[in-house]
């Protein structure tokens, strides 16, 4: 048997089994139940195309979507409606566009990385509520990436409430318990703590005045903070340090200074893990992986609403087997002959028996060839279709635009 092999090879030659059958058996076209999954709703949002996820990584291929007004008051709420044939229609890849215009009814996925993202908004810019029943206000775009090239999405969609950005979530007029000006105008800044405080992430800009007892006109500087501790005299201080340029200082001196609010936009260290959030006023930022998953629509949304809940329906990429203990998810009981002839069949392929070698080189094929008994078992049910017709069946009234909206001109 392969998992009596020698050299510590027989666990991961039975995997390799395992996870190739599992492959072959996934890797069909047919759409079975057992391997659908449903990924979060996403909601749109003014002139926003592409929506990154958080965590999503097993995508395979597009299935299905769901699209609700979800503002609408109307009962039931108009769900896939507004684009011909109804809902949205998986796509392998869409452009960018600058094409706004209602509703949207495209859809494909894409890696964070390959996805366009935004730019801070600014201080004291209002995030309008996704989920309302007032009139939609333009929103800027929930995405951005920092000067350290993290991906950011805004955290907690949909919103309910407005939520605003501020220049600093730093707190005002924190002052060092310690400090100094070396020779050469080299300026130490600590503040004594028994952790990092909140406004010392490495890399935030902060704005410091300082001020000695000589009273020399210093102009306030932003620097970048490392979050360094030191213990001085039994206390451990967490502080940061540069040079005063142009300081006509040649001995060190004691000196006060203040760490003001820092101004700029959110930044989090270079390689942020996934799921690391910055408090940005009422704003939370989340980072999302490079390599997770999200969605591209088209067209645009418009600036001011409908606002849709998007739930997408897809078929999943293989579950890895990683021990010989692991269940053979997804495949139900009683379909798992099918994995279990596979197996046998890959086993003799291996075998150091020539005769079982050419018996599997002879059956692996009908194998593969027997998984349309599979296909069939779980082809039982209709597809819902529809016929649409290519062209208006009624006059133009808006000109060059058709109406009502059909495959022709879907937009």
């Amino acid at each position: 048997m392969p998992t009596q092999q020698p050299g510590g090879d027989g666990v991961r030659l039975a995997l390799t089994i395992g996870n190739d059958v599992m492959a072959a058996i996934v890797a069909e076209r047919f759409n079975p139940k057992w391997n659908r999954a449903t990924a979060s709703p996403f909601y749109t949002n003014s002139y926003q195309q592409d929506y990154p996820q958080l965590g999503l990584v097993d995508i395979g291929w597009g299935e299905d979507v769901d699209k609700v007004d979800i503002n609408n008051t109307a009962m039931p709420k108009p769900t896939n409606a507004g684009t011909a044939g109804g809902g949205m229609i998986w796509r392998r890849q869409l452009s960018r566009t600058s094409l706004a215009t209602w509703p949207v009814n495209q859809i494909c996925w894409m890696y964070n990385q390959d996805m366009n993202f935004g730019v801070w908004p600014g201080n004291g810019v209002a995030f309008n509520p996704q989920l309302t029943t007032s009139p939609i206000v333009q929103n800027p775009l929930m995405t951005m990436i920092d000067a350290n090239r993290n991906l950011l999405i805004v955290a907690g969609q949909p919103l309910t409430a407005a939520q605003t950005t501020v220049a600093s979530p730093a707190p005002a007029g924190v002052v060092p318990t310690y400090g100094q000006i070396g020779a050469g105008g080299l300026v130490t800044l600590f503040v004594e703590a028994a952790a990092p405080p909140a406004w010392l992430v490495p890399g935030i800009n902060i704005t410091v005045t300082v001020s000695d007892p000589n009273l020399r006109p210093y102009t306030p500087v932003e620097v970048t903070s490392t979050a360094t501790g030191y213990v001085i005299g039994g206390h451990t201080y967490y502080g940061f340090s540069y040079v005063l340029a142009g300081a006509p200082i040649t001995a060190q001196e004691a000196v006060t200074a203040t760490a003001a609010q820092y101004v700029g936009a959110p930044l989090l260290p270079s390689g942020a893990a996934e799921g690391t959030t910055f408090n940005d006023g009422t704003v939370t930022w989340v980072v999302v992986g490079a390599m997770s998953q999200g969605f591209r629509v088209s067209p645009l949304p418009n600036a001011s609403g409908p606002v849709y809940q998007i739930t997408p329906y897809y078929q999943m990429l293989l579950e890895p087997m990683e021990t010989l203990q692991s269940f053979i998810n997804p495949i139900p009981d009683d379909q798992k002959y099918v994995f279990q002839e596979g197996v046998e069949w890959m086993c003799k392929k291996g075998s150091p028996n020539p005769a079982d070698r050419a018996e599997a080189m002879k059956m692996w094929p009908l194998w593969l060839k027997s998984l349309e008994g599979l296909l069939k078992q779980n082809d039982r049910e209709p597809d819902a279709y529809g016929a649409i017709p290519g062209s208006s069946v009624v006059e133009s009234v808006y000109g060059w635009r058709r109406n009502p909206q059909d495959p022709g001109q879907p937009y």
